[in-house]
């Protein structure tokens, strides 16, 4: 309608829409028809931000370090990469169940050096060395070559190669004695380790206060400047596993064995001797660690019920809001 202040207000509107565009590179008139007609039809909305012209957006700048610097920090930089790794691998390895894993890695080490032994019967039948020592003898040689052939010529010159041969094989021997030796050394020195940490490993606990009358009493409790410390055992559960799985009772079993020459109900010994070691020890550290969650579950629910019956209804007794209304 004339004279109502929509239309009064509509060019100062198109004014203001025409000085806000001015910076456009092209503006569009079908958008400033439009912009003014939504402005004469709502009166209350506010104006519209006029469009942004559409640009290229800038690749963010990331400044390096300068290389003396790089070079300069490069030791620390290796190191906290080193201990990070070195740390989450420890995580891995150090976990429950590793234990488990390393002592069947130490029984496949003690078995390999088992087989390398010259000693051991059981080496000697995997690498069929009595038929190669028989084949080595220089004697035996001998005597093939004088009941065959007579030649003193070829039975010389035979039992150099069987010298060369047999020197060869004594090489071999000390070899793979040493190789054995070696291993049952590393094999052993593991578990001997591993024992040694899971009987010493303890926790230290401070009591400030001083004992009761009824208090037990514990020969690992010793006193220090008027303060008493308890130093309790706490193995962890990688030891633990690793000490029930390969002990150093397992490490002697096998060096044992190659100094014993064995048949086929000797090996069936062997490896009964060897699970009646691990088998009993990993029963009693199950059936320990089952006791301590039971008195862990005795105590709680002892400790629930006392609360529940003793402490909570004196603590926070029943109470109700009692009044009296008289009449005067």
């Amino acid at each position: 309608m004339p004279g109502s202040p929509l239309v009064r207000a509509a060019p100062r509107l198109s004014a203001h829409y025409a000085q806000a565009t001015r910076s456009s590179a092209t503006p569009d008139p079908s958008a400033f028809d439009h912009d003014q007609q939504s402005v004469v039809s709502t009166p209350n909305e506010a104006l519209l931000t006029p469009p942004i012209p559409s640009t290229t957006p800038r690749k963010r700048f990331v400044r390096k370090r300068p290389l003396l610097e790089r070079i300069q920090q490069w030791p620390a930089d290796a190191y906290y990469r080193l201990t990070s790794s070195v740390l989450d691998l420890e995580e891995q390895l150090f976990a429950d169940q590793a234990g488990n894993v390393l002592g069947v890695m130490l029984h496949a080490v003690a078995l390999l050096a088992l087989l390398l032994s010259p000693e051991s019967s059981l080496g000697s039948w995997f690498m069929n060395k009595p038929a190669y020592r028989r084949a080595q003898n220089p004697a035996i040689a001998y005597e093939y070559l004088v009941s065959h052939t007579g030649d003193e010529y070829a039975m010389a010159d035979a039992l150099k190669r069987h010298a060369r041969k047999s020197a060869v094989y004594h090489a071999s021997d000390r070899f793979f004695r040493f190789a054995s030796t070696s291993l049952f050394f590393i094999a052993f020195v593991t578990s001997c380790a591993n024992a040694y940490i899971f009987f010493t490993k303890r926790r230290m606990y401070k009591f400030y206060s001083q004992p009761k009358p009824n208090e037990p009493q514990s020969s690992s409790i010793h006193s220090k400047h008027g303060i008493r410390q308890l130093s309790m055992w706490d193995p962890s559960a990688y030891t633990a596993n690793l000490f029930a799985t390969f002990s150093p009772a397992h490490a002697v079993i096998y060096p044992a064995s190659a100094l014993i020459r064995m048949g086929a109900f000797g090996w069936f010994v062997f490896a009964f001797l060897l699970v009646a070691v691990s088998a009993p020890v990993h029963l009693i550290l199950h059936q320990y660690a089952q006791l301590v969650k039971d008195k862990g579950v005795v105590q709680a629910a002892v400790l629930t019920e006392y609360n529940e019956k003793y402490v909570y209804p004196r603590a926070t007794p029943v109470v109700r809001d009692q009044t009296t209304q008289t009449d005067l």
